[in-house]
């Protein structure tokens, strides 16, 4: 009957595959570690922690890829020899094997075992000076592989080589894997020199001591007439002799195999202090790594000390380091040191692809795949290289190589590279820990730098929200006095009259005045808008003709709509203001003339392109692109291209608020905006808004140029009293009979001192007091049937939710045009459908 085994059950130390891994990263490099661990069920972290132990299972799983990785079918042998290598063994553990002999280490084995293992028993019994016998018993309910026998036979063959011995004899007489119960090894090795010297020595001395003991008597026997005395005198001084030089011999090999010893704990020695010192410079790096770094507060600081403290600490001769757009399709050159101005000249110029499949250089993989590479020959992966990044590689000379991925968490953020071309030292493993462990402390940096930013970056958008919202109020009712009088005189005056000129004139500047307010509360996301379901092909189609005009002669305009995309909830004004600014802004990029190309269509954003842009949920999107020919934007300029007030045009030309704007309103209508441009290959902009279902809502009627009146009463209520004035002056003409107020509360004491009816509450919304729509609600307790039209330039969200109107309110833009006044109140008053 068979032994029942678990093969889940924890047997394995983390050590033996600690090994292994060890013996990969030096011979075969090219493995993908962390997926051979994934394969065999296993974590970095597990391999780490030396209690861990692993399952039968595991360890299965972990030899069966690697077998397939390597194609190497005695690879546990090989790493089984691998095992007693000064890399494995390190110096501390050297320096014991020195005091101790090959037999009372295979004895050690025996105890040490349990500590590896707990699938079998090993006990080790020594049958002379030169030979031991291993027995490995395995334990109840567990089965071993045949591999695992190999690795052992590998350990046993190394061992001797520790001892500077020639490799030993193994016999394998009982095998559990061939239908014994046990492994059995016999396991003999060759003396060393001294040892045996030794033991010639002994025997020599005790026969020369019989031979001058026995041989007077023999010859008295034999030749009586010789001296017996004479004889043992002559005798016993050759014997002296003898087995003095026999001594000398034995004790010059007993001297030369101490020095040997007395070196080998030197070299010992010699490694454990350059390994402390190479601890504690590495200990010094960090350290003063750490304190640079939460000192710097820029990103160009950041990279600017990492190589300095690299140059000061580190015996490199060359470094860069290499950061990705956002977008996360290109690296470019961050900081360096060691190279050539020329040299320099071209890393600053080029950028390294990472969107393109085929890329095959070092960095562009080391960045896509988050792995180190350590390369000590450029030849030994000239074959996985395209010629374009070989060719590059020995333009700049390199030969060995040290590139680590830049990360925070699974975010790959750059590359930081070293190599050596004038020392021609050798790179080694211990090199690459220490530069990944530089590179986690400079993403995580750069993560919290970037938030930093943000931050900033918000709280500056909210000052300026703030701001607009300020000024907003008050600047509004200023331009509906100006708008709205120049508009009653033109209206009033015949059309050849100077005069009616003259107020057009002051209309349009009251226009330009209204706009730059309007893009103000834009950002802020504190205008309100009125979204409706409709088509963006529909949209620029209208806008065709008027952007024709806004550009040159000398520029072309091609616009290619899709031919099916989906509808968008949007404020049609808004996405007209987008469009138009985006315009202007390819204009001005193309003084001499170029192309300009508009762009619809339909995306889908999946959850892996989400999960790389910040705020963006999957779905689908409409798209519209604007692309020029234009001098293009240099990388420092389009990451403030779109803050407020930030402009490249000449004094007087540009405000700065233009993209401010577009950011803003696509912000407001769930959108993301994003802008691909490189110095003289032109600029493109690219706007998401989200897909919506449902039919697109009937255009609105033209504008009316006429101004209905009425004789309803209507309560008119604003704390400005030139907008009182402005509100009596256009509707009293127009037969309304007004009741005035400047305040909520004394709008509360008109209502209930009267008792007429009345038709028609029109209210600012933000007053001292009591806001407009909480005068709307007191006063319709009393007066259930009263109709209510509210007024502002901003709403403070008092009448919206995220800039857009709630249900039910009936809502007036500022500043107040008297015909769009009037026609608003018209409306309501008879009961028309409603529109802002």
């Amino acid at each position: 009957m068979k032994d029942q085994h678990d093969e889940n059950k924890p047997l394995y130390s983390s050590r033996g595959i600690e090994t292994y891994l060890k013996l990969i990263k030096q011979k075969y490099n090219y493995i993908d570690i962390d997926k051979l661990l994934k394969y065999a069920l296993m974590e970095s972290y597990q391999v780490r922690d030396e209690g861990h132990l692993f399952s039968q299972k595991q360890i299965n799983l972990f030899y069966e890829k690697l077998v397939q990785l390597t194609g190497n079918p005695r690879i546990a042998h090989e790493a089984g020899r691998f095992a007693s290598t000064p890399e494995v063994l390190g110096s501390l553990r050297r320096s014991i094997l020195c005091l101790i002999g090959p037999i009372k280490y295979y004895e050690l084995i025996g105890k040490y075992a349990s500590k590896i293992t707990k699938s079998s028993r090993y006990q080790a019994r020594k049958l002379g000076a030169n030979k031991v016998e291993i027995t490995v018993t395995p334990y109840p309910g567990t089965r071993e592989e045949p591999f695992q026998c190999e690795n052992r036979m590998g350990y046993w063959e190394a061992v001797s080589t520790g001892f500077n011995l020639n490799p030993p004899r193994i016999l394998h007489p009982e095998c559990m894997f061939q239908g014994g119960k046990v492994c059995r090894y016999i396991v003999s090795w060759q003396e060393s020199p001294a040892t045996l010297f030794k033991r010639i020595k002994n025997i020599s001395t005790m026969t020369l001591a019989a031979i001058c003991i026995i041989s007077p008597f023999l010859i008295k026997q034999v030749t009586p007439s010789f001296p017996p005395g004479k004889t043992f005198l002559v005798l016993y001084s050759v014997s002296i002799t003898i087995i003095l030089l026999l001594n000398l011999i034995s004790r010059r090999l007993d001297v030369d195999h101490l020095l040997q010893t007395i070196n080998s704990l030197k070299d010992s020695a010699d490694e454990l202090m350059e390994q402390v010192e190479i601890n504690y410079e590495n200990s010094l790096l960090v350290s003063e790594m750490s304190q640079v770094l939460a000192k710097t507060l820029d990103i160009d600081g950041i990279f600017s000390e990492v190589t300095r403290v690299l140059r000061n600490r580190l015996d490199y001769d060359r470094a860069l380091v290499m950061l990705a757009d956002p977008q996360k399709t290109r690296l470019h050159f961050q900081a360096g040191y060691g190279y050539t101005e020329e040299q320099l000249h071209i890393l600053k110029k080029i950028a390294f692809h990472l969107d393109n499949p085929k890329s095959k250089g070092i960095f562009t993989v080391t960045f896509q795949q988050m792995k180190p590479m350590l390369l000590n020959d450029l030849d030994d992966i000239k074959n996985d290289l395209s010629p374009r990044s070989l060719e590059f590689a020995r333009k700049f000379g390199v030969k060995s190589l040290i590139c680590c991925p830049i990360t925070y968490k699974d975010d790959p953020l750059g590359i930081l590279a070293v190599d050596n071309i004038k020392s021609k030292k050798p790179l080694l493993q211990r090199d690459l820990n220490v530069m990944m462990g530089v590179t986690l402390q400079i993403g995580a940096k750069i993560h919290n730098v970037q938030l930093e930013s943000h931050l900033r970056q918000s709280q500056k958008m909210e000052a300026m929200g703030n701001l607009a919202s300020g000024i907003a109020h008050d600047f509004n009712n200023i331009l509906s006095t100006i708008l709205g009088y120049s508009q009653i005189i033109g209206m009033k005056l015949p059309g050849n009259d100077p005069i009616r000129k003259m107020a057009e004139e002051i209309h349009h500047a009251g226009i330009k005045a209204s706009n730059l307010t309007k893009q103000l509360l834009a950002f802020s996301r504190k205008q309100v808008t009125e979204m409706k379901i409709t088509s963006l092909n529909i949209i620029i189609e209208d806008m065709a003709k008027m952007l024709g005009r806004l550009i040159s002669e000398d520029i072309s305009l091609e616009i290619f709509p899709a031919k099916e995309i989906g509808n968008i909830m949007a404020d049609t004004g808004q996405i007209e203001q987008i469009i138009m600014n985006l315009v202007v802004n390819a204009r001005d990029a193309m003084p001499a003339g170029g192309h300009l190309i508009i762009e619809t269509g339909e995306i889908f954003l999946d959850e892996k392109y989400a999960e790389t842009h910040e705020n963006v949920a999957p779905g689908s999107y409409v798209m519209l692109t604007v692309t020029d020919t234009g001098k293009g934007v240099p990388k420092a300029i389009r990451e403030k291209i779109f803050e407020p007030f930030f402009t490249t045009k000449e004094l007087g030309k540009g405000t700065g608020l233009g993209l401010f704007t577009v950011f803003g309103i696509v912000k407001q209508h769930n959108g993301h905006i994003y802008i691909y441009s490189e110095p003289d290959q032109g600029t493109t902009f690219k706007i998401y808004l989200p897909v919506v279902e449902g039919p697109i809502d009937e255009i609105a009627s033209s504008r009316k140029r006429k101004m209905p009146g009425g004789t309803e009463t209507i309560l008119v209520v604003d704390d400005d009293p030139s907008i009182r004035r402005l509100i009596e002056d256009t509707l009293e003409p127009l037969g309304y009979h007004l009741i005035k107020a400047d305040c909520g509360r004394e709008a509360l004491d008109r209502c209930r001192a009267t008792k007429e009816k009345i038709d028609l509450v029109l209210t600012d919304v933000i007053m001292p007091g009591m806001n407009g729509l909480e005068l709307i609600e007191t006063i319709k307790i009393d007066r259930p049937e009263i109709k209510a039209i509210l007024m502002s330039g901003y709403t403070d969200n008092v009448v919206t939710h995220h800039g857009v109107l709630k249900p039910g309110i009936i809502f007036i833009n500022k500043p107040l045009l008297p015909i769009a006044m009037a026609n608003k109140i018209r409306e309501v008053l008879d009961n028309k459908p409603a529109t802002t």
